[in-house]
This record gives structure tokens, sequence and C-alpha cells, in this order.
């Protein structure tokens, strides 16, 4: 006796949805988890590491010894710096898909020996023995923009950062923390040497409470 034919089951691209594997599920949960801890924890409201660049950082820049007075100088620029801004609105066809006002910190100028330091290729050397410490306040650009006449840039190729976002007041020790979750990820470590730190202007959310952030290079190992 011939067995009955049997009607092979149908499916379709839409109705076709295998299951991930229970134990990448379990993975990928654990990994949410443990970064929302993290974030609760710190006080942050997000982080992030993602790939960066390359691109152009342009704007107005001041470079001060690493001694006391400082942080005066580079504060006088970002509270006079609107028609940096004013500029680079001008220049939208070259903006990036990151358009924050930021204040970034860099540490290229080394060199009590007079032998110079280029910012990101060199030797890792401490920035606190750097003899000047940059300040820019601007924008990140396409690579190509074109530099006006008024401004100076940095050119930043293609890296990897950690991004924090806070609401109200820095947590205590944020590049500590954020150095420490970097490490935690196991596949990136904290860039050497220094290169920058961005620190983002505030923005108020939806109910006014001012939101800030900072970005610091990072390496995948």
């Amino acid at each position: 006796m011939n067995e009955p034919n049997k009607k092979p089951i149908q499916t379709s691209p839409e109705s076709f949805k295998p299951e991930a594997p229970k134990m990448m599920n379990m993975l990928e949960e654990t990994q949410n988890n443990m970064e929302q801890q993290f974030i609760k924890e710190s006080g942050l409201i997000d982080f992030e590491i993602v790939k960066f660049g390359p691109c152009r950082f342009i704007g107005k820049t001041v470079y001060a010894s690493n001694k006391r007075g400082t942080g005066e100088i580079c504060e006088y620029l970002r509270e006079h710096s609107d028609w940096v801004f004013n500029e680079l609105d001008a220049l939208k066809e070259y903006a990036s898909d990151d358009i924050s006002n930021i204040a970034l910190q860099h540490w290229e100028l080394y060199d009590p020996k007079g032998d110079g330091l280029t910012m990101y290729w060199k030797e890792y050397v401490n920035y606190q023995t750097y003899e000047l410490q940059g300040f820019t306040v601007g924008r990140f650009m396409k690579a190509d923009t074109p530099v006006p006449n008024s401004m100076n840039y940095i050119d930043i190729f293609e890296i990897y950062i950690a991004k924090a976002w806070w609401i109200n007041e820095m947590p205590r020790d944020l590049e500590q923390l954020m150095s420490d979750e970097i490490k935690r990820r196991g596949i990136y470590g904290r860039g050497e040497p220094a290169m920058f730190t961005a620190n983002l202007f505030p923005i108020p959310d939806e109910n006014g409470v001012p939101v800030y952030g900072k970005y610091i290079p990072c390496i995948k190992e």
C-alpha cells in the first residue's frame, strides 16, 4: 500500500523568521543588562562606542601654557564663540552627521625640547608634561571642508570614540568612569596619546533640563 502524498510545508520570505539561538539571545541580554547597570550606577543617561571619522574639526583655537590660568582663557573663548558657529552655519553643505557645538581640548604642541609632537601618530607622552594645551571651539565637519581664513582646523582620521551624555551635573570622575567601561567591554582600549577630549555645549531636553556630552577616543584592540 502506497503512503499518502505529503504536502510540502509552504513558507515565504515574509513568514519565515527563524529564531536566534538561545545562547546568543542570553549573551545579548546579559550585555544589555550590564550596559544599563553601568548607565544607572554612574548617573549617565547614555553611553556608546562608535566608529568615527575621518573628519575635520574646524573652529577658533587658543593655546595656553599648561599651568594656572589656562581654564579662564579657555572659558573666555567658549563664552565668546557665537561668531564661530555663525560662520560654520554658512558651510552647511559640509556639515557632518555630528552637528554639536563642541569645545575640543588637545595637546599636540608638546615640547620642552623643541622637537615637536604631532597629534595622534607619535609615541605616547603623558599630556600632563605637554607645554601647551590647545582649546578649539567649533564643530566636526566633513574631511574636505574648506577652512575659513578666520579659523583653525585639526584633521582626525577614522577612529573609535566613546560618547557619554548626562543631565544637569557631571558625574564624579567622568573620564575614569568612561575609561573603565571601555576596558570592561574587552575589545576596546583607551586611545593614547591623549589625542583630544570633546565637550559638547549643553542643550535642553524636552523639560528644559540641560543635557551635556563628552567624547574620548578609544582603540579597537
